[in-house]
């Protein structure tokens, strides 16, 4: 079997670029363990992992939710460097909490939370600016949504 310099050189499942391009390793400088991405080196049938391991965040963020305005239901997107404590509240205009989305460690990355409008009694909350509040360690962030029935 081949590895490293000469297993990235192969097109393994001969779609016309090499397993190096498709890993975005043209060189196979891979470490040992991250070859499993070909599922099969050397082998025609072979597929690609993506490498998403590479594409880690360098600071906590908390992006601006989507859609917003909305109705009923939002995405609050959010990524963090490392695996950490999160807390995500929904507060309404006057800084009361609502609803608690996360309350956790989460694994470092991109993240995306659904909020449905709904408080923490289940009940569905009427037009108004609400804020989505994310904490980590010394990090806070706030974003504003408003929700339009």
């Amino acid at each position: 079997m081949s590895s490293g310099p000469a297993l990235a050189a192969l097109d393994s499942d001969n779609d016309g670029k090499t397993n190096g391009e498709e890993l975005q390793d043209p060189n196979g400088e891979w470490k040992t363990g991250d070859a499993n991405l070909v599922s099969k080196p050397g082998d025609p049938s072979s597929t690609t992992g993506v490498l998403l391991a590479l594409v880690q965040p360098s600071q906590i963020t908390l992006k601006q939710n989507y859609p917003n305005p909305f109705n009923p239901a939002t995405t609050i997107s959010f990524a963090i460097p490392q695996n950490a404590l999160v807390h995500l509240t929904i507060y309404n205009s006057l800084g009361q909490p609502i609803r608690e989305l996360m309350n956790g460690v989460s694994q470092r990355g991109e993240h995306s939370v659904a909020w449905n409008g709904l408080n923490s009694v289940g009940e569905f909350m009427g037009s108004g600016v609400y804020l989505a509040r994310l904490q980590s360690g010394d990090f806070s962030h706030t974003v504003r949504m408003v929700m339009r029935k």
